[in-house]
């Protein structure tokens, strides 16, 4: 489920497309092509650098319905994006931060949303996080948390900074965490992160992006 938004003469995806490009793993040099089959619906293939098409994920039974996310007055809501009856969704559990300035200070710390982390049980994990980045390279990370009803909290926090150091991320880029839940059934807190890069305005996955 991706929305699109209408400016002046361009027409681009906006929210869920984040979310896509994480999920089927798209990387500089993929080639994407777009068939509209009416109604603002399509069919996606995807191509690696090599020509050769990439493979999705199998056919879902059930259709999961958009949620409304105001853009602008001229905005469309782009229903599904699908290569047949297959509609977009995560396989795994994620969360998403855009990163600001106050990511970089000195020791900059990522919060984990409570209810992400209550609901997939991080606050009985170890206080060791390591994070998987698009190379496969692995950083570990600290973790500290609360439980305390009124200060309840959990955060990223010693090793954030050579992990934004080593993918050169920045001001603006958005950063997808996405939970291992493999790793979670063995005690173990992995996270493969998704950065989507900022530039002139707008956010690309490794330096390109898409737009209608």
């Amino acid at each position: 489920m991706v929305n699109i938004e209408r400016k002046k003469n361009k027409m681009s995806f906006t929210k869920g497309w984040l979310e896509f490009v994480a999920h089927y793993r798209l990387m500089e040099g993929d080639f994407v092509t777009f068939e509209h089959t009416g109604e603002m619906q399509f069919n996606v293939r995807i191509f690696g650098n090599t020509a050769c098409e990439k493979p999705l994920q199998p056919p879902l039974k059930e259709e999961v319905p958009l949620l409304p996310y105001p853009t602008s007055a001229n905005s469309h809501r782009l229903a599904k994006r699908s290569r047949g009856k297959q509609c977009y969704t995560n396989s795994l559990p994620y969360f998403s931060k855009r990163m600001t300035e106050s990511y970089f200070k000195s020791f900059p710390r990522i919060q984990i949303p409570i209810d992400f982390a209550e609901q997939h049980g991080l606050f009985e994990l170890p206080r060791k996080a390591v994070l998987k980045d698009e190379l496969g390279n692995r950083h570990i990370v600290n973790v500290s948390c609360s439980s305390e009803e009124t200060q309840k909290r959990i955060r990223l926090g010693c090793g954030m900074t050579t992990f934004f150091n080593t993918n050169n991320v920045k001001v603006g880029d958005d950063c997808i965490f996405e939970l291992d839940l493999n790793a979670k059934q063995h005690n173990q807190l992995i996270f493969n992160v998704a950065i989507l890069k900022h530039r002139n305005g707008s956010n690309i996955y490794k330096h390109w992006g898409i737009g209608l």
